[in-house]
């Protein structure tokens, strides 16, 4: 049975400054079990920097913060026994008394504690960490919030703050428990849901607004952001994956000898030259779980640095080239030889990061780049790039077994399959043609079909006559997509996909109908778009490599349709570096900008630009499109005034966003909590730090009801637009705090009304209405600036909206 929830968090505030300790911030704090180490009432307990949360034995929740002593009893409840949640990532000891007899070691510890059912239909879990603890309240299907009733003991006085926080008075100070915040995510589709604290005497609850009543409510937007890093340049490149636990897995390459690693990690050592670093962060970002460099006595996993996959057993796939003739190889090897110039390596990492579980060189005399690694069904291991070397290796029957050259930095296109435990090289095979070409993407489709995407600055480079396009339309590069078979001896689908200008794809994905989806950016005014895109037209005001959009393209599984294409940009420079899938129709995308006015979704976490040095990487974007690349359903810019750039986005298992990249900001935004909250350095022109980010489904501001959606009382509409500008249609959102007439209208600059969208009374919640960019006649109106007109009898509001043609 599916469940609602709520969740909110709370901090020990004492005379209006907040206990916690910004030291302790990146250490986990778990619930322990008591085994004998506390109070006997006591079933789990919580250490954190500001004192201890206990969960009693009878379901109680006990607050020990310096001076005062909380006491939460859930009224109504039955009291059952808490039981302990998924286990904790750390290891607790106690070593309590002289008598080491008594002492307790391997504590069982969890990340969180679960209440039980305690009122009809309602179950109750508590979360720690260093950020503090969340109570979650999961509610089934027809179960009545309004049985949500806790009794605080310990308090002089409860009420509510402006900004709809419980603040709980006590005599040595007040605790703050964050304003609750609630929505609907249903098939990727966000609802918001309002609610509010009630308090009666020394008790609260919780009023809600109308939501439906068999789906889940879900919370948080940006849900945390942290960096990570050392005191030289580490941002660059960096990739990610996410395992099924939701932990996060970071690769890259520093040069920072500083570079935070954990003791266990398999090498704490680096090199002056650079090595490749990989690391795993917990799923809230607090905690760096492990860390550990990777690489030999030489630089390794530069420029485009280094790429990360997870196969079935958990176990991680990092690869990127190297110049080290020592690189690390514990064991039987395809190749255990350095050839000359940049190899590629590929490595297995245990899943903590502590053995490196198998290694190999693959390359030939003069020098490789690796793009792309992916693990396909059986843990095999794909890898696509370039190569310059005539000697690359091929296996018998490759369906190209010649080099056809190139020049530095690029030659042809290799795709290779090795297995898994890196002693055998299944299949490899060229894929080029006579000038420059760079795989950037490989993936497999369910007949066990080898995709590999890339660019491409060769006229006579391998398509097949039946692909979308055959011909190489000149302006420099054209993107690429070849289709092989699993044995990567025959071309089974191939086409150019470009126009008058450069055309660069950097990443693809494929969907679970074997649909192909490309992105990066492009420099042709006429790239080709496709079904019914967001944006048709070419924004970029500069010209190719100034003034570049992104795309995203989706072709057919056999390459002879492009089925939907579109532009994604605004005036200056944007690409889009990487995307994803959810398999719910929706098209997730990250990239830079440095565009004032790309186009952001509804309460996006942030909707300015904020500029930057470097004309190719102003601010980070991240967007949400759905499957028919026909609306920018979200999109939110990320950065400050430094520079920053994306460099992998993936999901986890929640449908949270969690976006990397590299920032050269002390500004950059982080949580409270995050494993690090403190810029380490670096130069921008090689990435400066790390960063980690996770969002919510929507890219949503830090308060996505906001005020008017929370505040029954409140007059304000909270009228939003979006995206802005709007290329073929807008979208307005609002709140109505309660009933009441409305009109709702689109104006041109002189105030003329060009089309109603809706007039009449609506109930109390929030609404969104579509403009097709039409007048009331059908006609669809010119490009320019219009502004969305609500209206109710007490109040007004005005948003301005572009529509660009």
């Amino acid at each position: 049975m599916r469940s609602r929830l709520i969740r909110w968090s709370w901090g020990a505030v004492c005379a209006g400054t907040l206990l916690a300790a910004p030291a302790a911030a990146s250490i986990q704090h778990p619930f322990i079990a008591n085994l004998g180490q506390a109070d006997r009432a006591v079933a789990f307990h919580a250490p954190s920097a500001d004192g201890a949360v206990a969960v009693t034995r009878d379901g109680a929740i006990v607050y020990a913060l310096p001076g005062v002593i909380l006491r939460e009893t859930l009224i109504g409840s039955p009291g059952e026994m808490p039981e302990g949640g998924p286990p904790a990532a750390v290891h607790i000891q106690s070593f309590k008394g002289a008598d080491p007899a008594g002492w307790l070691r391997d504590l069982p510890s969890h990340e969180s504690v679960r209440l039980g059912e305690c009122w009809p239909g309602i179950r109750v879990e508590l979360v720690a960490g260093p950020r503090g603890v969340e109570k979650l309240f999961r509610l089934a299907p027809g179960a009545r919030p309004g049985q949500i009733r806790i009794e605080v003991s310990g308090a002089n006085r409860l009420g509510v703050d402006e900004s709809g926080a419980l603040r709980v008075r006590t005599g040595a100070g007040d605790v703050t428990f964050t304003a609750p915040v609630a929505y609907q995510d249903i098939a990727g589709t966000r609802t918001f849901v309002e609610a509010a604290y009630v308090v009666s005497g020394a008790s609260y609850g919780f009023a809600l607004g109308a939501y439906d009543r068999t789906r889940p409510l879900v919370i948080d937007p940006l849900l945390a952001s942290t960096f990570l890093g050392g005191g030289s340049d580490d941002g660059m490149c960096a990739a990610i994956e996410v395992d099924e636990d939701g932990n996060i897995y970071v690769a890259g390459h520093t040069l920072s000898l500083n570079f935070p690693v954990s003791p266990a990690g398999y090498d704490t050592l680096t090199s002056w030259d650079g090595d490749a670093f990989v690391s795993k962060l917990s799923s809230d970002l607090t905690t760096l779980i492990a860390s550990t460099f990777l690489g030999g006595s030489q630089d390794d996993a530069g420029f485009p640095g280094a790429h990360v996959a997870l196969n079935s057993q958990g176990e991680v796939i990092v690869s990127g080239w190297t110049s080290s003739n020592d690189f690390p190889i514990p064991g039987p090897a395809y190749d255990d030889d350095y050839w000359a110039g940049d190899d590629i390596f590929i490595a297995k990492l245990s899943g903590d990061l502590e053995d490196l579980l198998a290694a190999t060189y693959l390359g030939g005399h003069a020098g490789e780049i690796s793009e792309g690694v992916t693990v396909d069904a059986t843990d095999h291991i794909l890898l696509t790039g370039s190569t310059l070397s005539s000697t690359f290796p091929f296996t018998t029957g490759a369906f190209d077994s010649t080099y056809h050259g190139g020049s530095w930095p690029f030659g042809d296109v290799f795709v290779s399959r090795l297995t898994p435990a890196l002693d055998g090289l299944v299949a490899s095979t060229f894929l080029g043609g006579n000038t420059y070409d760079m795989g950037t993407a490989v993936g497999t489709q369910q007949d066990g079909s080898i995709v590999v995407s890339g660019y491409t600055w060769s006229d006579d480079f391998p398509v097949l006559p039946s692909g979308f396009q055959d011909e190489h339309e000149g302006g420099g590069y054209d993107v690429f997509v070849s289709r092989l078979s699993g044995d990567l001896t025959q071309l089974t689908g191939g086409t150019f996909l470009g126009a008058e200008g450069s055309d660069i794809s950097l990443a693809m994905a494929i969907a679970e109908d074997d649909a192909i989806y490309v992105t990066g950016h492009t420099g042709s005014r006429n790239f080709p778009t496709a079904g019914d895109p967001y944006c048709r037209s070419y924004q970029g005001e500069g010209g190719s490599d100034v003034g570049d959009d992104a795309f995203v393209s989706r072709l057919s599984p056999d390459l002879t349709s492009l089925l939907n294409s579109t532009y994604v940009g605004g005036t200056l420079w944007e690409t889009a570096f990487n995307l994803d899938l959810d398999g719910h129709g929706h098209v997730y995308l990250a990239g830079s900008t440095n565009s004032s006015d790309f186009p952001t979704g509804p309460d996006p976490y942030d909707e300015d630009y904020n500029g930057g040095s470097d004309q190719y990487a102003g601010d980070a974007w991240v967007a949400r499109m759905d499957v028919g690349l026909s609306e920018l359903e979200a999109g939110t810019y990320l950065g400050t005034s430094g520079d920053e750039d994306t460099g992998a986005i993936r999901r986890d298992g929640e449908g949270n966003v969690v976006v990397v990249g590299s920032t050269t900001s002390d500004l950059f935004p982080t949580t409270e909590g995050a494993f690090s909250r403190d810029f380490g350095g670096g130069h921008p022109l090689s990435g400066g730090d790390v960063f980690v980010c996770k969002f919510d489904s929507l890219l949503t501001s830090t308060d996505p009801a906001g005020a008017e959606a929370i505040d029954p009382a409140s007059d304000l509409l909270g009228l939003r637009a979006y995206p802005e500008p709007a290329s073929r249609s807008g979208r307005l959102r609002f709140s109505l705090p309660r009933p009441s007439r409305i009109e709702v209208a689109v104006c041109d600059e002189t105030g003329r009304i060009v089309r109603r969208l809706a007039t009449g009374t609506l109930p109390s919640g929030q609404r969104e209405l579509e403009w097709d960019g039409r007048d009331d006649a059908g006609r669809q109106v010119p490009s320019g600036a219009y502004f969305y007109r609500l209206w109710t009898p007490d109040r007004e509001e005005t948003r301005r909206v572009t529509m660009i043609r």
